[in-house]
């Protein structure tokens, strides 16, 4: 009985296999992937090239730091004169 179920688990597999294949196949050159594609490839380039103007953008949170507070300021009073 196992090996029944073995062998039907690799013709399964095979199946699943070759039709996955044949799915994958003329979605590679169809004209709706290709547009995504240029749609992603302008994308892309517009996001590069705004990370190299700056484009004025405030930065997140997350990536600006701010500066370290002052140090404290010590002061020491002048010193006084005696009076003679």
């Amino acid at each position: 009985m196992g090996q029944m179920m073995t062998k039907g688990l690799a013709i399964l597999s095979e199946k699943t296999t070759i039709a996955t294949n044949a799915l994958k196949q003329p979605f590679k050159s169809s004209p709706f992937r290709r547009e995504l594609r240029e749609k992603f490839e302008e994308m892309t380039k517009k996001r590069q090239q705004t990370k190299i103007d700056g484009d004025g953008r405030i930065p997140s949170s997350s990536n600006f730091k701010s500066p370290p507070p002052p140090p404290p300021k010590t002061t020491v009073p002048p010193p006084k004169h005696k009076k003679e």
